[in-house]
């Protein structure tokens, strides 16, 4: 059994995408802080759905949530919604294979974090956990592949 200070120093991490190979960068992070980093890989908001809502009560703390927007079994927006409960103390990200207006909104309206699009880069992860960022999540941020977050 862990005792409370390795627990706090543990991260969880969620991928909720058909294509997780996409997440590669994310998975190579570097480490240096010695925190206890888990990985769970999800292919349907289902599978998810099975899952989630009791590993982040009788686990870990989840703390990042990424979800597709467009998943073999439902939308990644519902998803978030329907995890929310869960997820209380994570941010739920939302990832587009490609950036669209439509899909900006509905990420900020089902109350995304972030929505960031594909190709993934490695810097984004720096600044989705960032304190800065953490500290204030009024202002929703969009990160895209081809530019700077808007």
């Amino acid at each position: 059994m862990r005792d409370e200070s390795s627990v706090r120093a543990m991260k969880g991490i969620v991928v909720v995408d058909e294509d997780p190979i996409d997440y590669a960068e994310m998975l190579r992070l570097d480490n240096p802080s010695g925190v206890e980093l888990s990985l769970y890989l999800f292919r349907s908001g289902r599978s998810a759905l099975r899952v989630l809502p009791v590993l982040g009560v009788q686990t870990l703390p989840i703390t990042l949530c990424l979800i597709n927007t467009r998943l073999p079994d439902m939308t990644g927006f519902d998803l978030l919604q329907m995890l929310q409960p869960a997820l209380s103390d994570s941010r739920g990200v939302l990832v587009g294979s490609r950036y669209r207006l439509e899909d900006e909104k509905a990420a900020r309206q089902c109350g995304a974090a972030f929505y960031i699009c594909k190709p993934l880069q490695k810097s984004w992860f720096d600044r989705i956990g960032s304190s800065e960022m953490n500290d204030d999540l009024r202002t929703r941020t969009v990160l895209t592949g081809h530019g700077e977050p808007s």
